[in-house]
């Protein structure tokens, strides 16, 4: 089941609890449903998206208003990304690993929500 972040976890349509699931019912149409209506109303065979809070998607005006870190390419990234088609890029507010295209511009962090500037491998 494919996850969809969102900045804010709808209610329930059966019982108005926070919803952890988007999926069909067993009655055709699709709604949202806590895991308790999820097993009692909802279909099986991994139809649907579990529904995650996600930060990173609602910037504030001040989050955008501060100067974005970049991240620079070396020579061994600029390598894989001309072999693979990818490279890597470190977050510098947390450290994980993201995915950025040869040509791309900025990443977001799925990991911490921030954007992060990449310098360009091409």
């Amino acid at each position: 089941m494919k996850e969809i972040k969102m900045t804010k976890i709808p209610k329930c349509d059966f019982c108005g609890k926070p919803a952890l699931y988007d999926a069909p019912t067993r009655n055709g149409p699709w709604g949202y449903m806590c895991s308790g209506c999820y097993a009692d109303h909802g279909t099986k065979g991994g139809l649907g998206s579990k529904l995650v809070v996600s930060k990173g998607l609602n910037i504030s005006e001040e989050d955008k208003k501060k100067k974005k870190k970049t991240v620079m390419p070396t020579m061994e990234d600029m390598e894989m990304a001309v072999m693979d088609g990818v490279w890597y890029p470190k977050c510098p507010y947390c450290g994980c690993e993201n995915g950025c295209e040869p040509d791309g511009e900025s990443v977001f962090c799925d990991d911490c929500g921030e954007h992060y500037e990449v310098g360009n491998c091409c």
